[in-house]
């Protein structure tokens, strides 16, 4: 086979420094931008993002040349940065973890579904409950 045909889908999780409810409705679509920003400097290719006050959800399709906790860590580095730079949040930083899950080509449209519809997720299921079923073989 003369090509390489690579289909890496991530869905990545990361809450801000010590859970601090600091995205809010005021400043969610300015961080969001800024994290977009971050997923396409690193080639990637945006799916979905969404989260809560204090944490993310970003679907992409990992560029194949690229290292996933590289990616992770540039975006998080620079979007933190950049954040706080232009005064949007002072003090802002995520915390130190996060989750990366792959996801199938199939399971997609599920997961997208799932991200873009995170404020009903959370009106009964906290944060922690949230992590633990996504951590569970069949989180979805």
């Amino acid at each position: 086979m003369p090509h390489a045909f690579v289909n890496i889908y991530v869905h990545a999780v990361f809450g801000t420094k010590y859970r601090k409810p600091l995205i809010t409705t005021k400043v969610k679509q300015e961080v969001y931008a800024i994290l977009i920003q971050e997923v396409r400097k690193m080639d990637c290719s945006l799916i979905a993002i969404n989260g809560m006050p204090d944490h993310v959800h970003i679907l992409f399709k990992l560029k194949p040349t690229r290292n996933l906790a590289y990616v992770i860590k540039l975006i998080k580095g620079s979007s933190s940065r950049k954040i706080e730079a232009l005064g949007i949040l002072q003090h802002f930083k995520w915390q130190v973890g996060y989750g990366a899950f792959s996801v199938s080509e199939s399971a997609v449209e599920k997961v997208k579904r799932y991200i873009d519809n995170q404020e009903q997720h959370h009106s009964n299921m906290s944060y922690e409950r949230e992590y633990q079923k996504l951590l569970d073989l069949n989180g979805f």
